[in-house]
Order: structure tokens, then C-alpha cells, then sequence
């Protein structure tokens, strides 16, 4: 027969440890509860948030707050909602410029790709590429301006997203696969003379800018290329404030060939430095002698009178100005004298 005192003690003893059990798993219950149902509503408020986003009747401040939150609170879960906004054609721009911001504060690495590819959608329109390429450009530049060199050269894709594109490769111009892309447009007779022009300046900023000037000489000169854009490049070599200019326009005023607009082009151009043209004179001569056409003949004598002018020193013409006033007064001696015999 076993003691009553031994029974009692067992008892509380395995009463005492059997609570306690029974304490801490209620205790990892409620624990495990508590996550359970935050990350519940965690999803919901998500869900919540990701639905006022897309909800095209909601009020606009409402969405964007949405977007806001989003992007601040689930910046690893929400990227793609909110691209898909940023390229939907039907969403308000006021909401897509705000969630472009929005996108680029996250700095969430993964969008990138996602960013590129809408910029390299050549069916997209010019608007929603342009979005994708300056959003990856904030994001890894690098990568952007890969894109932007691949866009830019490929003839058969969207003009005016090339022209959009070629104005980020001012921020690489030093790059030397920047720069072959734009010499190889620069060069291309067939591209639109807009697009060249926005890759003109990649070429002046460049450390090739000899190089650059010597390939604007080049096309300039050469009478097959289309007027407009050898009146752009003129325009642009004048405020490189290089002697190259002025060798250019002689080159197109000496040759037979060349178009008479854009001889006068040529001579109306030369007359803004004609204080610098002195050497030239004697060129400037032969070449009136040569020419048969009345107005450039006429226009050449001009720009020759316009040096002699701005060459001389004051002096000079001082001692013009009292000749001129010598001549004038025997001129009115001449006539007086002359209406003296008639009376």
C-alpha cells in the first residue's frame, strides 16, 4: 500500500509542471496569433491600397496617396502595380508623373529591367517610353545609356523617340561608343537632319572636338548634302569662334559647283568678321574676277569693301573721311561754277 503523503506530493508535482506546459503553449499561441494577424492585415491594407490605386472612379488625391504608401511602406512588393500605372495610356499624367517620382525614390533595383523594356517598345507611344527610359536613367544610368545608344542608332526604329533618346547622350559624350554613334549619324545623308542636329553637340563636347570640326568642314562642304542641314552646321561652327569656319566658307565660295544661296550664305556669314579677313583679301579678289554672276560679283565687293574697312586704323580713316569731304566740296565748286556760266 503506498503512502497517502507520497500520492499528494506526486500529484502537485505533476499538476504544477503540467499547468506550466500548458501556459507557455497557450502563450506561443497567442504569439503566433498576433503575427498571423498582422500579416493578415498587413495584406489587407496592401490590397486595400493597391485597390484605390487602380480604381479609375476614385478621386485623384486619393490614388495618389495611395501610391505614396505604396511606395514608401511596400517598396519590395509593390513596384509592378505601380508600373503597371506609369504605362497604362489611360491613367491621368497628373498621377503617372507623380508615381514616376514616387517609383524613383524606391530605388528598388528589379524595376530596371522592367523600365528598359517599356523604353525599347518600339509600338509604344514616344510619351510612355520616354517615362521608362528617364525613370532607369535615375536608376542605373549606365544601363540607361546602353539603351539610349542601341535606340538612337537604330534607323527603323520611332523617329521621334531617337530624337527624345539622342538627348541623353550629351551625359556620355565622352564615351567613345557615343561618340561612334554620332559620327555615324553625322555622316549619314539618309538621317533626318533633326536628329542630326540633336547629335551635333555630343561631338562639340567631346574630346574629339578637333575631330568633330573637321567632320562638320566635311559636310558643309560637300554639295550633296541637304541645305538646311549645312545652313544648322554653319550656324553651330560660328559659335565655336574657330578659324575653321572661315576656310570652310572660302572652300564653298571658290568652288564653281557650289549653290548660289549658299555662296551668299557664305559671303553674308564671312561679313561678321570681316575685321578678321584681311589675309583673305587677295583670294577674296581672284574669286570676283572668276565669278559670273552679277549679285555675287556685287555681293563679293561689298564684303571685300566691308574688310578694308574694319582693317584700317583710325587713322586711315580719318584721312578717308577728309578726302571724301575734299571731293564733295569740289563737286559743289564744279556745279556752282557751272550754274554761274549757264545764268
Amino acid at each position: 500500500m503506498i503512502p497517502t503523503t507520497i500520492v499528494s506530493v506526486y500529484n502537485s508535482e505533476t499538476i504544477d509542471n503540467l499547468m506550466s506546459t500548458l501556459r507557455k503553449t497557450f502563450f506561443f499561441c497567442l504569439v503566433g496569433m498576433a503575427l498571423i494577424c498582422a500579416l493578415a492585415v498587413a495584406g489587407t491594407d496592401e490590397a486595400q491600397l493597391i485597390y484605390a490605386l487602380k480604381n479609375p472612379d476614385a478621386v485623384l488625391e486619393d490614388r495618389i496617396k495611395a501610391a505614396d504608401k505604396l511606395g514608401s511602406q511596400y517598396e519590395n512588393t509593390a513596384g509592378p502595380e505601380l508600373l503597371n500605372i506609369l504605362f497604362d495610356t489611360k491613367a491621368p499624367r497628373s498621377l503617372q508623373t507623380y508615381i514616376q517620382d514616387v517609383v524613383i525614390k524606391m530605388k528598388n533595383p528589379h524595376l530596371t529591367d522592367k523600365l528598359l523594356k517599356e523604353a525599347d517598345n518600339i509600338e509604344a507611344n514616344p510619351y510612355m517610353r520616354e517615362m521608362g527610359l528617364y525613370t532607369a536613367w535615375k536608376y542605373d544610368p549606365d544601363a540607361a545609356l546602353m539603351q539610349v545608344r542601341k535606340i538612337v542608332g537604330d534607323s527603323y526604329d520611332q523617329l521621334a523617340f531617337r530624337m527624345i533618346a539622342a538627348t541623353y547622350l550629351i551625359h556620355d559624350a565622352d564615351n567613345l561608343e557615343t561618340q561612334e554613334v554620332a559620327i555615324k549619324i553625322m555622316r549619314d545623308k539618309s538621317e533626318p537632319t533633326e536628329l542630326r542636329r540633336i547629335v551635333l553637340p555630343v561631338l562639340e563636347r567631346s574630346e574629339y572636338y578637333e575631330e568633330a570640326l573637321q567632320l562638320m568642314k566635311t559636310a558643309v562642304t560637300d554639295p550633296n548634302e541637304s541645305s538646311s542641314f549645312r545652313r544648322m552646321v554653319i550656324e553651330r561652327m560660328k559659335d565655336s569662334k574657330s578659324s575653321l569656319l572661315t576656310e570652310t566658307l572660302m572652300t564653298i565660295l571658290q568652288d564653281k559647283n557650289e549653290k548660289k544661296d549658299m555662296k551668299l550664305l557664305a559671303i553674308h556669314t564671312l561679313k561678321e568678321n570681316a575685321k578678321t579677313l584681311k589675309s583673305q583679301l587677295p583670294t577674296l579678289m581672284k574669286i570676283k574676277e572668276t565669278t559670273d554672276t552679277p549679285l555675287l560679283k556685287s555681293e563679293i565687293q561689298t564684303l571685300i569693301e566691308e574688310i578694308l574697312t574694319a582693317t584700317k586704323t583710325q587713322t586711315e580713316v580719318k584721312d578717308d573721311w577728309a578726302l571724301l569731304d575734299t571731293a564733295m566740296k569740289e563737286k559743289t565748286s564744279t556745279h556752282s561754277s557751272q550754274s554761274k556760266r549757264t545764268a
